[in-house]
């Protein structure tokens, strides 16, 4: 009796396992019925894509997760199809989409969004404007053609890049990769304009312009002007750089800065700038007050330098220093100072008065400036109260001395 009642129970879980065996089976069957009626590996932008499948017996219970480059959403079945939105379809690239059904994963796929044929547009970038000739420098042209939803062309799309430069214009083939052609267009070794333009297939670009400049300046030479050699330090010396070139002969850009070095005889250093017009630099030195000897180099920092020119200024005075006391000795005038023609020195020549006492010893040292030749000098009594004095008077690199000259105590 317990052996037949243990066959009917294990019979009846033979029976149970086979039934839930079946209803699996069913389940998987009815499963492996969804697929994609109109399968399609691309779509041209802009136009409607629509993705049907077969009916399960409940497309309005499921739904379509799509995911592109532009974003994601989650769309519902129209008529036993999922519409792709306008603001998805426009754009190319990459589309997943994934099929669920009573929130499970049911079927998924990709297809790929390709831009129009039709180029309707070009972006195009340039730079630098501007370039130093000389095949070590280089401008880029940078092209994306764009189709008529905005989106790159795809890639090896052929697009014509042409360029000017004087007598010579140049046409080459580019192709896209990465939706964006370019090329480097290499200086040439002149200074002038250059035009570019590209156009792919229709469409083409505006004119677009770089300009090509000189390169650094080499080495040059430096020399000077004056209306004489007397330093009466009034005339000017005009230093001048020759032509600046570039190592191909262009001549360097106008307002290039020359700095020109002066070491005067007593070892002091001068310095005076000039910006460059027509290639050539030029700078102006005041001549000094007395006898000196001027050493000239030009600079263009960190680039090139000129050679060394030396100027040699002899004394423009002429014969003794004049000089008279007044009355009381208290007022000292010294001139007419005449200059090399025997004309008087300039307005503001510098004259220097050292004043020693009897033991010899310097007391004060006065400067005062020339006008109409003299210079003059007041001593008032409370500043200056000794019994004598000697003078020392020193012009345009001259000296003089006086001797001793007696003074009334208070």
């Amino acid at each position: 009796m317990i052996k037949t009642k243990s066959g009917y129970i294990v019979l009846a879980i033979a029976i149970v396992f086979v039934l839930l065996s079946f209803g699996l089976q069913q389940a998987d069957s009815r499963d492996t019925k969804i697929a994609l009626s109109n399968p399609q590996h691309d779509y041209v932008a802009g136009s409607t894509i629509a993705l049907s499948f077969t009916d399960t017996g409940g497309l309005n219970k499921t739904v379509m997760m799509v995911k592109s480059s532009y974003g994601s959403t989650v769309l519902k079945a129209n008529d036993n199809e999922f519409v792709l939105p306008d603001f998805m379809s426009v754009k190319t690239g990459l589309v997943n989409w994934y099929l669920y059904s009573d929130n499970e994963l049911k079927l998924q796929g990709n297809f790929t969004i390709v831009p129009k044929a039709i180029t309707t547009r070009i972006e195009t970038y340039l730079g630098p404007r501007t370039i130093n000739a000389g095949n070590e420098n280089y401008t880029m042209m940078v092209t994306i053609p764009h189709d008529a939803l905005d989106n790159p062309v795809a890639d090896s799309t052929v697009i014509t890049l042409k360029h000017q430069f004087r007598e010579s214009i140049n046409e080459e083939a580019l192709y896209t990769q990465n939706f964006i052609a370019f090329e480097r267009i290499a200086a040439p070794q002149k200074t002038g304009k250059m035009l570019l333009s590209s156009n792919c297939g229709n469409v083409a670009t505006k004119e677009f312009e770089a300009d090509v400049y000189a390169a650094l300046p080499v080495n040059f030479t430096i020399n000077f002007v004056r209306n004489h050699e007397y330093a009466d330090g009034n005339q000017l010396t005009t230093v001048y750089t020759s032509e600046l070139k570039d190592k191909y002969g262009n001549t360097v850009n106008d307002g290039t800065s020359v700095t020109f070095m002066i070491t005067t005889g007593g070892g002091n250093l001068l310095k005076t700038y000039g910006n460059t017009i027509n290639g050539i630099a030029q700078s102006k030195i005041l001549s000094p007050e007395k006898e000196d000897s001027y050493t000239i180099k030009a600079y263009i920092t960190g680039v090139a330098e000129s050679n060394e020119v030396t100027v040699k200024y002899i004394s423009a005075l002429k014969g003794e220093i004049n000089y008279t006391f007044s009355k009381d000795k208290r007022t000292i005038t010294i001139g007419p100072l005449q200059s090399f023609m025997k004309q008087l020195v300039p307005n503001g020549t510098t004259v220097s008065l050292k004043l020693y006492n009897k033991s010899g010893q310097e007391v004060s040292t006065i400067q005062e400036y020339t006008i109409n030749g003299e210079a003059v000098f007041s001593l008032p009594k409370g500043e200056y109260n000794a019994k004598a004095y000697s003078f020392e008077i020193s012009v345009m690199g001259h000296t003089q001395k006086t001797g001793l000259i007696q003074y009334e105590s208070e």
